[in-house]
């Protein structure tokens, strides 16, 4: 279990076990809450706490957004008729990418990151950084979570209207 002096608010090192590893029963239930949550709709029928629940949320929402990323990539090599790496890593992906589509793609997110710590770095710099977080996160870094999300979902968007120009021919 989770090491218990963590407080119920604490989101920092939440899933970390006295011995330093990630507590994996703690990181399961919270995934298993959340997931009950989304169906039923009703913290009280949910067997777990709200920090649980919202914990389960984070890892869900952000592991996701690094795999949907992954896949706007994966189109994007489709769209164009290229084979792709069958790996998890956003920057192997996007490296690869003919230049006229990483530069487009750079275009695009430089119009879409609205947030300062985002707008402050080049697309390559941010997915470099978060090359494996589809494979991170789904052992949670909590660290990364929130801070994270709406950089990958502007990354993501940046590629899709890429994609979007590609299938439309404009």
């Amino acid at each position: 279990m989770a090491n218990q002096s963590n407080s119920e608010n604490s989101d920092v090192n939440i899933a970390v076990m006295p011995d330093g590893h990630i507590d994996m029963y703690y990181i399961s239930r919270s995934i298993q809450a959340a997931l009950e949550y989304s169906r039923v709709g009703d913290v009280r029928a949910v067997n777990a706490t709200a920090h649980e629940i919202n914990i389960g949320k984070g890892i869900i929402t952000c592991s996701m957004q690094a795999l949907g990323l992954e896949c706007a990539l994966k189109g994007l090599y489709q769209a164009l008729k290229l084979p792709f790496a069958k790996k998890h890593d956003l920057s192997l992906l996007f490296k690869r990418l003919p230049e006229e589509y990483r530069e487009g793609i750079e275009a695009k997110w430089a119009e879409l990151t609205l947030f300062p710590e985002v707008s402050e770095t080049t697309f390559w710099d941010f997915i470099e950084f978060h090359k494996k977080d589809f494979e991170q996160w789904r052992y949670l870094d909590a660290d990364k979570l929130e801070s994270s999300y709406f950089g990958l979902y502007a990354a993501t968007m940046a590629v899709h209207r890429v994609v979007e120009t590609e299938s439309t021919g404009d």
